[in-house]
């Protein structure tokens, strides 16, 4: 049989007094009614949860009457048009030849001793064993168990444990020919039998009425639950109050205590005889060692689903799952995160020359250049040609729109300048729009990124991924020691960059495997290292780091957080219930949010003002321009006729060729 998958009822039937000294035939009569009235309960509880097999269970040590007994009993089902089977106690475990379907196992004691075998630890009688079996093997929490008995409720089970997580029905004949059952269970050893009932059958209409419901057992009557948990921000914070520790904050102390109030327990902190407890490894090794030694019954903090960890306790439902960027989880609607991989952020390289260059690629600055002289050449034609066509003779005003000063009139008009003389030809005019309105997105977008360079706060980052770390050679790498990441690292294939990784960066120093995050966060501010951590643990680390940290845009691994408790616990599928509720109706998620939002620190701006550092290429050329300006006015004022002639712009010597003398006279007096 399947756990968790297939569903099975046992079935306890107890004949009800049949007085010794009655005849035997009054005693048959009595034991086929008996088991007639059973048959039809077992066959009706069958239809109503949908069972397919009927396994009856025998026990080869007891005696003849109840061999033959129980062979009445299987053909009594038959009747029914059930599939019935015979089974020991060790079939019970193995796989049901029904497959995924859930069975219906069924146990015959015609003896009033056989209901005390339930709360017999130890076989003291033959006739026994089969209960005892199923007690020490926890049969009773793997199904459903209907006990008929001639007894009431509190007599049988006064000494008896009832799992919480199993299903005992008792059946209770009445003389209105009608059998009540109910459902009995105990949160815990020490606590009263909780009695509830969940149907009836009706022996003269052969109805059953279940009114069971799947929640039904969704308080735990305040139970005290002993737990542990390590301070480890954000996801737990533990405190000690008068020497003893309290999870009182964090995100596992939030899910907590809203399970607390949801299921009705109160939780009595395990506190440690030593300081040294919040110094556990990340995977909370020490933490599931004290589940093992039965110390605490659950374990509240950021433990780690593991294959080891998973064959020594077991785990809730996920609350927090890390993985990588490749792999798919199951649990679609866990609360995801990762594992990154953080470096100190480069600072800002100090402006030159080429950062002015820098917003736009050698293909766009080429078209820029190129359009000037083809506008100049357009603009120029333009005009020559709508005079000629006017018949036009030549005058100042068309050598003003030459091809040297075209070439300056599409400049400006680049630096969003106008012109002294406006085009007289419609084409001109155009050529000079179009121009001038491209250029002027040119020029906004040139702007802008200018800006963005300027006053850009970081670097570019030297490498994206473990792969360029390797290939880089600068940097040193580490892991938390005893992580999840450590025994990824040291355990991966040979010639893959994580094997490569650990054997030629990371052990080489032992200083790679820092005892706490904090450390390897400080450790990347004094020199060029790499450290990987979860991606949202670095929240509330960050700040112990006096510099500016950025994680590379690769994530890796997976991980699953979730509580830890015993393999056989009791409370795993209430606890999972509430877990599973709280993830559909958001509550996670938004515990999530605020957690890691209080926990966040103040956030830094990207950005740096602009200093004079910034424009200095700017000064130099407003500089050089400076000093060549007076250069030149001094040689001009001194006379140097060289000077004169190989300065004179191009414009200005076609316009003294093309004016008049008078034009002339009046400029110059």
């Amino acid at each position: 049989m399947m756990r968790g998958v297939l569903t099975a009822i046992v079935i306890l039937l107890h004949s009800t007094c049949v007085p010794q000294e009655s005849s035997s035939v009054q005693a048959q009569i009595s034991a086929h009614t008996w088991l007639s009235t059973s048959a039809h309960v077992v066959a009706a509880i069958q239809k109503r949860l949908h069972l397919q097999c009927v396994y009856v269970v025998h026990n080869r040590a007891v005696d003849f009457d109840e061999q033959r007994m129980t062979s009445q009993f299987w053909k009594l089902l038959s009747l029914h048009g059930r599939q019935v089977a015979f089974s020991g106690p060790s079939g019970l475990g193995r796989t049901s030849v029904c497959g995924r379907s859930p069975n219906l196992y069924a146990i015959i004691a015609a003896d009033e001793s056989r209901s005390h075998c339930i709360q017999e630890s130890v076989v003291t009688d033959k006739r026994c064993t089969l209960l005892s079996q199923f007690a020490q093997k926890r049969y009773l929490s793997q199904g459903i168990w209907l006990l008929f008995l001639n007894t009431t409720t509190k007599e049988a089970f006064e000494d008896s444990n009832v799992p919480f997580n199993s299903l005992v029905v008792v059946a209770t004949q009445t003389r209105q020919r009608m059998v009540i059952l109910e459902e009995v269970y105990r949160v815990s050893p020490h606590l009263p039998l909780v009695t509830r009932r969940i149907g009836t059958w009706n022996s003269t209409t052969g109805e059953l009425s279940w009114t069971r419901q799947v929640d039904s057992r969704s308080h735990l009557h305040g139970l005290t639950i002993k737990a542990a948990a390590n301070h480890n921000p954000p996801f737990t914070v533990v405190e000690l109050n008068n020497n003893r520790a309290q999870l009182t904050n964090g995100f596992f102390g939030k899910v907590w205590k809203i399970l607390e109030k949801r299921i009705g327990f109160s939780t009595d902190w395990f506190t440690p005889h030593n300081t040294t407890w919040n110094e556990t490894t990340a995977n909370g090794t020490e933490l599931l060692q004290l589940i093992s030694r039965k110390q605490v019954d659950m374990v509240v903090s950021d433990v780690t689903i593991t294959p080891s960890s998973a064959d020594v306790v077991t785990f809730t439902v996920p609350l927090l799952t890390y993985r990588n960027h490749n792999t798919s989880i199951p649990h679609s609607k866990c609360i995801l995160s990762r594992f990154s991989v953080f470096i100190r952020l480069p600072d800002s390289e100090d402006s030159d020359w080429s950062m002015y260059l820098e917003p736009f690629r050698k293909s766009l600055w080429l078209t820029v250049l190129g359009a000037i002289p083809i506008f100049a050449i357009f603009l120029s034609i333009s005009q020559y040609c709508g005079r000629v066509l006017r018949k036009e003779e030549s005058n100042g005003r068309d050598a003003q729109f030459s091809f040297c000063n075209s070439v300056f009139y599409m400049f400006g008009a680049l630096c969003q300048q106008g012109t002294d003389v406006t085009p007289k030809e419609t084409s001109g005019r155009m050529v000079y729009s179009l121009f001038f309105l491209s250029t002027s997105v040119v020029l906004a977008a040139y702007s802008g990124l200018l800006v963005s360079f300027i006053t850009n706060k970081y670097g570019a980052l030297p490498f994206s991924d473990l792969d360029g770390l390797l290939r880089s050679g600068i940097y040193s790498f580490g892991v938390l020691n005893n992580s999840i990441p450590f025994t990824y690292f040291s355990g991966a294939k040979p010639n893959t960059t994580l094997h490569r990784i650990y054997s030629e960066i990371m052990t080489k120093d032992p200083k790679n495997f820092p005892k706490t995050d904090e450390d390897g966060f400080q450790r990347i501010c004094n020199e060029k290292y790499a450290y990987m951590a979860p991606t949202e643990y670095v929240v509330s680390v960050i700040e112990a780091a006096n510099c500016d940290v950025v994680p590379l845009p690769r994530q890796y691994f997976e991980k699953i957080l979730a509580i830890a408790l015993p393999s056989d616990s009791e409370y795993k599928n209430l606890i999972n219930h509430n877990l599973r509720a709280m993830t559909n109706t958001g509550v996670l998620k938004k515990l999530k949010e605020d957690t890691w939002t209080l926990s966040s620190p103040k956030p830094k701006p990207h950005w740096n003002s602009v200093g004079i550092k910034h424009i200095a290429p700017l000064l130099a050329v407003l500089l050089v321009g400076i000093v060549t300006a007076s250069v030149l006015l001094v040689f001009e004022l001194s006379g140097v006729p060289v000077i004169k002639k190989s300065l004179l712009p191009c414009f200005e010597r076609r316009l003294r060729r093309q004016t008049s003398r008078e034009f002339w006279y009046l400029k110059s007096g």
